[in-house]
């Protein structure tokens, strides 16, 4: 197995219609002053930006399920809480972030800076679980597995699944964006 990764300065939009976006998709809409937007599996819109003062993508609130360093690299566990990253414990393995706030004990708030861009409810209603790894499925769509048929299958991870902004829930809504190719056929 191979492990590559993606890596870029920016990714250049050209602005485009909602109609002409498939699902699953982030896009600059010309139909509402190129704001930009994404399109979920289910071909629901909703804008990333509002006007002129765009909501930060990048940064997100969430609860704390302990103490956590500042500046820390942290996780999601799958009750939806943030905790301290640590690669030889399972709860700490889903890291999606690094804490802008210390945390003193389970329940407190924390503003994280998030590794790639946080698309609200583009999991919502698929029933996945936040720390769950997301891949790109065999149709398209979303996939927490990693096991696909035939032997020409690409297998990418897209990102980590996460509840909502500011709250701890075991239902994932959100899709943290990262994406990183695990093997080519």
């Amino acid at each position: 197995m191979s492990v590559s990764g993606i890596e870029g300065k920016f990714i250049v939009l050209t602005p485009t219609t909602q109609a002409s976006v498939p699902n699953g998709a982030m896009f600059l809409d010309t139909d509402d002053s190129d704001l930009l937007k994404t399109k979920d599996t289910s071909g629901s819109v909703s804008t990333l930006t509002t006007g002129a003062s765009p909501t930060n993508i990048l940064l997100k609130s969430a609860i704390a399920g302990g103490a956590i360093t500042a500046l820390r690299t942290v996780s999601k566990r799958a009750d939806g809480k943030t905790v301290q990253a640590d690669s030889d414990s399972a709860d700490g393995q889903a890291a999606y972030g690094i804490a802008l706030d210390a945390a003193s004990a389970d329940g407190d708030p924390v503003n994280v800076v998030l590794f790639g861009p946080n698309v609200a409810n583009a999991l919502n209603g698929l029933g996945f679980a936040p720390g769950d790894d997301i891949y790109l499925s065999e149709t398209g769509g979303y996939t927490n597995t990693n096991s696909f048929t035939g032997d020409n299958d690409s297998i990418i991870k897209v990102g980590v699944a996460d509840c909502a902004a500011g709250i701890a829930s075991a239902t994932a809504t959100d899709l943290i964006c990262f994406a990183e190719v695990i093997s080519r056929p």
